[in-house]
């Protein structure tokens, strides 16, 4: 008795096709599962948005959390995190918004300011009382500022106590 052979084609589209089965079986099952662990970021503890919030650009998590909802507007508000700001790469515009709505109410948690273009740093020069009030600033860098301007904003510099990079 003869038996018709299978083609060695069909024989590894069979068992590939065995395969493909487990393989959407596994992943309905993990799927399932998955779905059932679901947390959404609004979801998570206070303390685990705040440790995820330190890893971030705090420009960015602003403009990302500020007016999404009461709870992460106030979170910004009332977060004692030290912010980093880096003004280098900004337009005149988002300086100047960036100004009003983080830098003059957050001076007192301003770890680090790094300030490149002229705009952003003749505002500075101009609002001597806002580095005074720097009073956790670490590091301050300013590229391209004229020697005299730097006399004028070293007076203030030194009446900061934690600065120790320039």
């Amino acid at each position: 008795m003869e038996y018709p052979k299978r083609s060695q084609s069909s024989y590894f589209n069979d068992c590939n096709d065995i395969k493909r089965k487990r393989l959407n079986m596994i992943t309905t099952d993990s799927n399932n599962s998955l779905t059932k662990s679901i947390i959404h970021f609004e979801d998570l503890s206070n303390e685990i948005i705040y440790e995820i919030f330190g890893f971030l650009d705090f420009r960015h998590t602003y403009d990302a959390f500020s007016n999404l909802n009461k709870r992460f507007q106030n979170f910004l508000t009332n977060l004692t995190l030290p912010i980093n700001i880096d003004m280098s790469s900004m337009s005149k515009s988002d300086f100047q918004k960036y100004y009003k709505q983080i830098i003059i109410p957050n001076t007192h948690r301003i770890k680090s300011i790094h300030l490149s273009n002229p705009f952003s740093i003749d505002v500075f020069l101009t609002h001597n009382c806002i580095i005074s009030k720097l009073i956790r600033l670490k590091t301050l860098i300013l590229y391209d500022i004229q020697s005299i301007d730097f006399q004028n904003l070293f007076i203030y510099l030194i009446s900061l106590p934690y600065l120790s990079s320039l």
